[in-house]
């Protein structure tokens, strides 16, 4: 019962909290920077992998698995995917921070939101490349 607790309070409050800030970092911010364009993918995949809370927590309370096989190893893939993508978006996040107090002359060139976007669109690709394997092999 304390995973289920614990899960509906994640739940709530990481909807809440992930959902007001991928409307700030996209409706609300003036200018964007490579740094909004970051959050607003750390915001995006956190939504996603909250919406897979509830059906964890049927499942705990439950305890069997009543959405399929296919739906499961989705998750247990998510489960693989979460950390991955996190961890490349905040390397690039303390990337971007890095070069803007070491190094401000070039700081500029990397400003580009541009590169930002497609830098994500390759964290996400790669991401998804190296994950896709584990709804084949998934148990």
């Amino acid at each position: 019962i304390a995973a289920l607790v614990f899960y509906s309070c994640i739940f709530i409050i990481g909807l809440f909290v992930n959902a007001t800030a991928l409307w700030v970092f996209s409706c609300t911010t003036k200018k964007r920077t490579t740094v909004t364009i970051y959050m607003m993918n750390v915001a995006l995949l956190d939504l996603i992998f909250i919406m897979s809370l509830p059906f964890r927590m049927f499942y705990y309370a439950r305890g069997e698995w009543p959405f399929g096989e296919y739906f499961c190893h989705i998750l247990g893939a998510l489960t693989v995917f979460y950390p991955s993508i996190a961890l490349w978006l905040f390397a690039f996040i303390s990337a971007d921070r890095y070069m803007a107090i070491v190094q401000p002359k070039y700081a500029k060139e990397l400003k580009n939101t541009g590169k930002a976007v497609l830098t994500c669109v390759g964290i996400w690709i790669m991401t998804l490349m190296t994950t896709v394997p584990l709804l084949l092999l998934y148990e």
